[in-house]
């Protein structure tokens, strides 16, 4: 992957399809969280100028039409657990590619 300009990062078990069950949830965690670290090991030596990894919106949990911004702290609940682990994992990412 040498010469990349930048890497979008948008990859992960898709959480609308099926129950979600223990064994989903992991792999919802799993390949968001693997994912990431998988991606930079795979850049190795070559990291792009650019990486760009985004969670989601359930970073903030369920909130109904409160109006928030990026500094409402995360949510409490799965989506947001993974949201905080994805872009714990992406922050690593960030000291490793430099």
């Amino acid at each position: 992957m040498a010469g990349l300009e930048g890497v979008i990062h948008l990859a992960g078990e898709s959480i609308a399809e099926g129950r979600w069950t223990k064994k989903r949830m992991m792999r919802i965690l799993d390949s968001r969280v693997n994912g990431t670290r998988n991606l930079v090991a795979g850049l190795g030596k070559n990291p792009p100028k650019a990486m760009a990894s985004a969670s989601a919106v359930g970073w903030y949990g369920p909130h109904g039409d409160e109006a928030l911004d990026e500094h409402a702290p995360h949510g409490g609940d799965f989506l947001s657990h993974v949201c905080l682990e994805w872009e714990r994992e992406a922050r690593h990412a960030e000291e490793e590619l430099g």
